[in-house]
């Protein structure tokens, strides 16, 4: 497996596969290619700026890793839990959730579900939110966030 970063033309646009560079691109790089020399022989990179997978099971597994260490990371206390985290507790963010949960539709709760158990089964590192034009993909991924951030995210001020 081949996965390519986006390289830009000559007048700055798309590179005639449907890649186009946006701004933070070469963190995303360097941080590939900090993980192929954590784990070579999960991922090398070849030709600047593609990368070639060589183990995908072992690439999951550093993936698996590297999301324990951010959750770790962003508890707030000593032992890992996260029952510190106030997101719940704020007041514009409560009152966002109960005015969305009463409007969403059905297949906006299937997904905020899907998403969550994800989460916990699979560790995965992200998701893909795929729904028509008007069909609110933009209160279906704050809603996930929020609830997200209810369960791992770092307590705010």
């Amino acid at each position: 497996q081949h996965h390519c970063m986006p390289t830009p033309s000559l007048q700055g646009t798309a590179d005639g596969v449907g890649l186009a560079a946006y701004e933070g691109d070469w963190w995303v790089y360097r941080f590939l290619v900090l993980i192929s020399r954590v784990m070579p022989v999960a991922l090398r990179p070849s030709m600047p700026p593609n990368f070639q997978v060589l183990n995908p099971i072992l690439l999951r597994i550093l993936e698996k890793w590297i999301m324990e260490g951010v959750q770790q990371g962003t508890s707030s206390s000593p032992q890992g839990g996260l029952e510190g985290s106030h997101w719940k507790d704020q007041k514009l963010w409560k009152e966002m959730e109960s005015h969305a949960s009463l409007k969403l539709m059905e297949h906006q709760r299937e997904a905020i579900d899907r998403m969550m158990e994800r989460d916990q089964e699979l560790k995965c590192g992200g998701h893909f939110l795929i729904m028509d034009t008007g069909h609110g993909k933009t209160v279906t991924s704050l809603l996930y966030a929020y609830r997200w951030l209810c369960l791992h995210g770092r307590n705010v001020a």
